[in-house]
C-alpha cells in the first residue's frame, strides 16, 4: 500500500510537470501566412495595448472593431469570421466569433468595421487577460492574428473566478494532506519521494498566484511569467519537502525508554511530553517486570519503589 501511494505521488508530480510544459507550448502557437492584420477596438489600437494600458471590454455595451487586412499573397483571400478570444495558461476563457464576408485582392489592403456585442462576458472572465483577434477563412482556418491585452470588466463569480477558487480549494487540501502526513509521521522515508508529496501543493500555489494576480489586475499571465512562477513555487515546496525530517528520525527522537527508580526525565518535570505507563502494562513474562504494589497507585510516582528491578516506561501521549 505504501509503495502504491508513493508511485501515485510520483505520477501526479510528473503529470503536473507535463501539463505545465504542454500549456506553455500551446500558448506559444499562432497563425502564419502571407496575410497581415491590424485592428482597433473601442477606438484603441490593438498594437498599443499593454499591461499598463489594456483595452477595456465592457459587456454592457457594443464594442466597435475596425480591421485592416493586407494581402501579400498572389491569390485573393476571403475573410469569413473574426474571432476575439482570451487565454490563460493555454486555456480559453472567452471567445466571440463574428461572421463577416469580404475579400482582399492580391497585394491590396481592405478595411472592415463592425460592432461586437460581448453578451455574457461578465460570466466568463475578469481581470487582465492576454487575448488575440484573428481573421479566418470559410474553412475556419486562421489567416492572420494580432495579440492584445484586455481588461475584462467581468465578475469574480465568472468561470475564470470559479476556476481560481477551485485551484484554491485543491491547493489547500493538498497542503493539509502533506502537513497531516508530516505531523502523523506518515510521509515516505525516502527524501525524494517525500519531496514529491510537496510538489503537488507547490504547483497549486503557483497556479493560485497566477489567477489571483490576473484577476486583481496586477499582471498579465503570459507564458514568460506564469511558467517561471509555477515552476518556482513547485521547486520551493519540493526543496522544503526534501529538507523535512524523515519519520524514522522523528520516532527516534520522541520515543524513549527510561529505566531506574527515579527517572531523570520526570525529575526534570518533562511530564508535558512524556506519560508514565504503569507496570501493569508491562508483559509479566518479561524479566524484571513487577506488578505495582498498590493497584490504586498504578502509574503514579508513589507506586515506584527504589527497587533496582522496577522499570518506568515513557512514550508519546499520542500513542496512549
Amino acid at each position: 500500500m505504501g509503495r502504491q501511494r508513493r508511485t501515485r505521488g510520483a505520477g501526479v508530480g510528473v503529470a503536473l510537470g507535463i501539463l505545465v510544459f504542454a500549456l506553455a507550448l500551446s500558448g506559444a502557437s499562432g497563425a502564419a501566412s502571407g496575410v497581415a492584420l491590424s485592428a482597433r477596438i473601442g477606438g484603441r489600437s490593438v498594437a498599443g495595448s499593454s499591461e499598463s494600458r489594456p483595452i477595456p471590454l465592457d459587456p454592457t455595451r457594443p464594442t466597435q472593431v475596425v480591421l485592416t487586412v493586407r494581402n501579400d499573397t498572389a491569390a485573393s483571400v476571403e475573410i469569413a469570421t473574426v474571432r476575439l478570444a482570451g487565454q490563460v495558461m493555454g486555456l480559453t476563457f472567452y471567445a466571440y466569433d463574428t461572421s463577416v464576408s469580404f475579400k482582399v485582392a492580391p497585394g491590396a489592403v481592405a478595411t472592415y468595421r463592425f460592432a461586437l456585442r460581448l453578451i455574457g462576458l461578465e460570466g466568463q472572465a475578469t481581470g487582465l487577460i492576454g487575448s488575440s483577434i484573428s481573421v479566418l477563412d470559410a474553412g475556419q482556418h486562421p489567416l492572420a492574428s494580432e495579440n492584445l491585452v484586455v481588461d475584462v470588466r467581468g465578475s469574480l463569480a465568472s468561470v475564470y473566478g470559479l476556476f481560481g477558487l477551485a485551484v484554491l480549494v485543491l491547493t489547500l487540501l493538498a497542503f493539509l494532506g502533506v502537513l497531516f502526513g508530516l505531523a502523523r509521521h506518515r510521509l515516505p522515508v525516502n527524501r525524494f519521494r517525500r519531496s514529491l508529496r510537496f510538489l503537488v501543493p507547490g504547483v497549486g500555489l503557483g497556479l493560485l498566484l497566477v489567477f489571483t494576480l490576473s484577476a486583481t489586475r496586477v499582471f498579465v499571465p503570459q507564458p514568460g511569467r506564469w511558467v517561471p512562477l509555477v515552476i518556482g513555487s513547485a521547486a520551493v515546496l519540493f526543496g522544503l519537502g526534501y529538507l523535512t525530517p524523515s519519520p524514522e528520525q522523528l520516532d527516534h527522537e520522541e520515543l524513549e525508554v527510561v529505566t531506574g527508580p527515579e527517572p531523570a526525565a520526570l525529575a526534570a518535570g518533562a511530564v508535558a511530553e512524556l506519560v508514565v505507563v504503569s507496570a501493569s502494562d508491562l508483559d509479566p513474562a518479561e524479566p524484571g517486570a513487577l506488578p505495582p504494589a498498590d493497584p490504586e497507585l498504578a502509574g503514579t510516582a508513589s507506586a515506584r519503589t527504589p527497587n533496582a528491578r522496577t522499570r518506568t516506561w515513557l512514550r508519546r501521549k499520542s500513542e496512549t
